[in-house]
């Protein structure tokens, strides 16, 4: 295992990120309920989630990179906009979503993840190797921070912080060291809650 884990985690809190874990690779721990919702045909639109690429990368994730043994999740949480008060129905205006009102965070934690990675690799004799996925690739990444024991899947399908809630954005880094420590939390604290479920403004 690479020593220093403690100065990862203090690297990525001093860039930004919100928390870190660190798992094992492997099959994404609900990939058997993803393949029962491609049955049903659930994706709409999305239709590259039913590609053959995506779904052999979601079983078998190690292909995504040459070696790769651990996956570094990080977490970066975003603040909620309040919501407009409504004063004319007849008006044509929408209603965006809060992550989307900010600079794309693809981009913006893309480039953290960078400078995270090459920190550490400036500070080592063999770099480590990595590949960084956040929403545009085939892995599943709240899967694998629910593997790294920073949460649980929630009954809305959102990662869900013990401390944060579901308003956090999640980058995934596959990396070809063992980084991988033991999971902080991997059980399910909503229970017998369903109020995401009864607040989802499209009842879905």
């Amino acid at each position: 295992m690479v020593s220093n884990i403690g100065t990862i985690k203090a690297k990525a809190k001093a860039l930004g990120f919100s928390f870190i874990g660190f798992t094992e690779i492997q099959q994404s721990p609900h990939f058997s309920d993803y393949l029962e919702w491609l049955k049903r045909e659930q994706y709409g639109h999305l239709e590259f989630l039913n590609k053959h690429y995506v779904i052999e990368s979601r079983r078998k994730p190690e292909q995504l990179l040459k070696d790769a043994k651990s996956i570094v999740v990080l977490g970066v949480k975003y603040c909620p906009f309040p919501k407009k008060k409504q004063t004319d129905s007849s008006n044509n205006e929408g209603i965006i979503a809060s992550f989307a009102q900010y600079e794309d965070y693809h981009h913006v934690i893309k480039n953290k993840a960078i400078e995270l990675m090459e920190s550490i690799n400036s500070e080592r004799s063999e770099i480590i190797n990595y590949r960084i996925f956040i929403d545009s690739g085939p892995l599943m990444e709240k899967d694998f921070a629910y593997a790294a024991g920073l949460g649980w899947i929630g009954k809305n399908s959102l990662f869900i912080h013990p401390e944060l809630g579901s308003f956090t954005l999640l980058c995934c880094i596959i990396v070809d060291k063992d980084l991988y420590t033991k999971p902080l939390l991997s059980r399910d604290l909503c229970k017998n809650c369903h109020l995401c479920m009864q607040a989802c403004p499209t009842q879905c």
